[in-house]
């Protein structure tokens, strides 16, 4: 198939809130959301059977070939820390935090799980700063019993700040993607500050709600991190916008901000979600489905379930198939042009020994024609011949005799023997046959005493 599922839990005290997403050819959207509320006194153990029945209820009825799972800790388990570190260790990065995280945090590195972003780089002065994200791994393995009731490996534990990123994109656009932007987002507990710079995390801070006076200083806190964050973005000459959810409406009423801090809200509806609650679940499932680099994830990658390979293996089997089908296409389109072309050749040939058979026919008439004509001047010529013979014959007196005889252009030539060539020439001349009666060459006489002649004379 050509979609990918995604489910993203947020785990509280309390409850567990549950969006799936499904990323398709153009957009991801909601496939549906659950809240589950489960007594706070609960084991570890039996909130992760809970949270497990309603995670395979939800797979069996929107059933996907191949889905990740990811979880949001709670905030109040987490650590987060503002580093600065020189820029030469950016390529061993994690490893030199590993070596000096007993500057940051007072625990051994064996002992927290741990994760990070790189929020700015100064190359002037040579740092690079960081925001650390830590959790202690006692409380971090007791999230890991929820694999157990999962059936499969989690992709990835993230928090609550860093899940956000999606949701904002989402609801903001180029807004988010492309200027400074604020958050404020109040849980049950405490609220968050972050600062999202290009769309990404650069500044994050938590304020718990105690007793009593909890709320007063919840507000208090929220107004001095707001300010905070404004205060360090002065050196970058970059104004804050600042948004908050639907949900802590009352909360931002109350906040005694300067003028220039604009607040504005955000519905959680404009991503399909009936309440701002949701949001981290959705985020961290559209970060684990989109694979964002923005993703915290403090989970050891020893023990993250391996990305799918489903969605490669469909798209290079697509890709392999519409190559085919383009192969097998050009192959069809090149054979048709080789029949044509072999068709064309034939036919060539074809033509070729047509205009032969018909320059032999052409030139077999031309010969016909030729003897037509050669024919038609004997007709022509064959009735003055038997013309002249007759008058020869009557005309020439039995003393002589013609020894050849010729006749070309309308003209006879005679030459023999007379006893007298000029009495001969006299009676040809006579003759109402001919005309132009004349002697061709001298009389000459023979031995026998006859005279030898030459006559030219045209026909009438």
């Amino acid at each position: 198939m050509f979609y990918q599922h995604a489910i993203g839990l947020d785990l509280r005290k309390d409850r567990c809130h549950l969006v799936m997403v499904k990323s398709g050819l153009r957009e991801t959207r909601v496939v549906t959301h659950a809240t589950v509320d489960y007594d706070p006194e609960l084991d570890m153990a039996a909130r992760a059977r809970v949270i497990g029945d309603i995670v395979n209820d939800v797979i069996s009825r929107f059933p996907a070939s191949d889905f990740d799972i990811a979880v949001t800790f709670p905030r109040e388990l987490i650590i987060v820390r503002e580093v600065q570190m020189p820029l030469s260790v950016k390529e061993n990065l994690r490893t030199t935090l590993g070596y000096e995280m007993h500057k940051y945090i007072p625990l051994p590195p064996n002992d927290i799980y741990y994760d990070f972003l790189i929020t700015a780089e100064d190359k002037t002065r040579q740092i690079i700063k960081i925001l650390l994200f830590a959790v202690r791994r006692q409380d971090g393995d007791q999230f890991l019993i929820l694999q157990e009731f999962l059936g499969q490996r989690v992709a990835g534990f993230g928090v609550e700040a860093s899940s956000m990123t999606a949701s904002l994109a989402a609801t903001l656009d180029d807004r988010f993607a492309g200027g400074c932007v604020g958050l404020l987002h109040i849980g049950r507990r405490g609220g968050d500050v972050s600062v999202y710079e290009h769309g990404r995390l650069t500044f994050n801070r938590y304020i718990r709600e105690g007793g009593g006076a909890g709320r007063k200083r919840l507000i208090d806190g929220l107004t001095g991190a707001m300010v905070d964050a404004a205060g360090r973005q002065r050196n970058t000459e970059t104004k804050i916008n600042w948004f908050y959810w639907d949900d802590a409406d009352g909360i931002a009423d109350q906040l005694r901000i300067p003028a220039d801090f604009p607040l504005n809200r955000l519905e959680s509806r404009a991503l399909d979600l009936p309440s701002a609650a949701l949001l981290p679940a959705y985020g961290i499932a559209v970060q684990t489905l989109q694979n964002q680099d923005s993703q915290i994830n403090l989970l050891p990658a020893d023990q993250r379930r391996k990305p799918s390979r489903l969605g490669y293996y469909l798209m290079l089997g697509l890709t392999l198939l519409v190559l085919t089908a383009g192969i097998a296409w050009g192959a069809s389109v090149w054979l048709k042009h080789r029949l044509v072309m072999n068709q064309l050749d034939e036919a060539l040939k074809q033509l070729r020994i047509e205009m032969l058979a018909v320059e032999t026919l052409e030139n077999k008439n031309d010969d016909m024609a030729q003897r037509l004509q050669e024919i038609g001047q004997l007709h022509q010529n064959w009735m003055p011949v038997l013309t002249v013979l007759q008058e020869l014959s009557v005309r020439v007196p039995l003393s002589a005799w013609i020894q050849d005889f010729s006749f070309q252009k309308g003209r006879v030539q005679i030459s023999g023997y007379a006893d007298s060539a000029s009495e001969l020439l006299e009676i040809l001349e006579a003759s109402p046959v001919f005309d132009e009666v004349a002697f061709m060459a001298a009389i000459t006489r023979s031995k026998e005493g006859k005279e030898r002649f030459r006559i030219s004379m045209g026909v009438q």
